[in-house]
């Protein structure tokens, strides 16, 4: 209140603004298209007309045409609109005055206002992210789905762990919508990304609507102010008397994401104990990600060289690390069933294939020098 100063003006065509009796002072936030009367307030960022939403960290107020001060928002409908949004304070504040604290409308301007700005970083490099592993506890399909950010800051922000993972479990939970029964079992499904965005996820509160993957990532972008790119899923499922198993190179925050990840089909599974199933599963999912080989067979072999290198290669050539010590994989499976066998694996790193932008901080700095001569 001490920087502020409410004064009238008397018309829009006006170029000052009266401070008291018999003084005036020139309105540098003057905005002609505002139809009188209306008000300015003297702030530290300057004059401000009523209505108009400064975003200047000493100004964020939102001054409703006419009216002398703000609407007092609790400060409990403040939180919850934080916690649904994870935007900042003032930013909250300023959406619930905006919506005469109406948290539902609220929700609505600030998801806008990162959609706005959202689309002014869109075509940034955007390499770095996360992927996340969902998994039926039948062990009958599972799903890899990677969202990609800026930097690798924002995969340690809980609320884009908590995207990613809800995404790829919702998304498995509703894929049978669009699979169909084209891909045979056992065999990947690149899931449709048009229809990913369009997914309503469960709200976290009861009390507030289902949400689309595109806006959720707008509110994250809210957050960290990042372009994010959902860039690609894969649906698996089990074959006949088969399982499905994966493993995930955790980040130690949210469980189920991580930068590295892969998926495999067994088949022919012995009907037994279905957490001795998910432990085998578990354990040839680890060494493919591990040791990334390229083909399951050695019939898949094309040139001599390959050949040549085959037990780098090849998953069923290579050896896994049992409790008993190195063993090789055909070997390990036929432990635990005559006619196991892996009919396929998947493996994903965040960001493979994309071309990372590799920084010149010399160029950079003569870049900003440049700028300021």
């Amino acid at each position: 209140k001490k920087n502020m100063q409410r004064v009238s003006m008397a018309s829009a065509g006006a170029r000052s603004c009266a401070v008291g009796a018999g003084s005036s002072r020139f309105c540098t936030k003057f905005t002609p298209t505002l139809a009188p009367p209306f008000h300015c307030f003297q702030t530290t960022a300057g004059w401000l007309p009523t209505g108009a939403l400064s975003l200047t960290p000493s100004t964020r107020r939102f001054y409703a045409a006419g009216d002398s001060a703000a609407p007092k928002i609790p400060m409990a409908l403040i939180k919850e609109l934080r916690e649904e949004t994870g935007v900042g304070i003032m930013e909250c504040k300023e959406a619930l005055v905006a919506t005469q604290g109406d948290v539902g409308k609220a929700v609505e301007v600030l998801l806008e206002r990162s959609r706005q700005k959202a689309l002014k970083k869109v075509g940034r490099s955007s390499t770095e992210g996360l992927i996340a592993l969902a998994l039926r506890p039948d062990l009958t399909e599972g799903l890899l789905l990677e969202l990609n950010s800026e930097t690798d800051f924002v995969s340690r922000v809980e609320s884009f762990q908590n995207l990613v993972r809800n995404t790829a479990f919702e998304a498995m939970r509703r894929v049978s919508e669009v699979r169909g029964t084209s891909t045979p079992a056992g065999e990947p499904y690149d899931v449709p990304l048009d229809w990913l965005k369009q997914l309503q996820l469960p709200p976290t509160n009861a009390n507030r609507p289902a949400r689309s993957v595109a806006d959720s990532i707008s509110l994250v972008f809210g957050q960290v102010g990042e372009n994010m790119v959902l860039r690609r899923a894969v649906h698996l499922t089990a074959p006949q008397n088969g399982a499905v198993g994966g493993f995930i190179q955790g980040t130690g925050g949210v469980p189920d994401v991580g930068s590295l990840a892969a998926l495999v089909a067994l088949q022919n599974v012995p009907q037994a104990d279905i957490a001795a199933t998910a432990l085998l599963a578990n354990s040839i999912a680890r060494h493919v990600a591990g040791y990334n080989p390229q083909y399951l067979a050695p019939d898949e072999l094309k040139t001599s060289d390959e050949k040549a290198r085959s037990k780098e290669l090849v998953l069923l050539e290579q050896d896994i690390h049992t409790a008993d010590g190195p063993e090789n994989v055909r070997d390990h499976l036929r432990k635990h069933g005559p006619s196991l066998a892996v009919q396929r694996f998947i493996r994903w790193e965040c960001g493979e294939g994309l071309e990372k932008k590799k920084d010149d901080f010399a160029e950079a700095v003569q870049q900003q020098l440049h700028k300021h001569k």
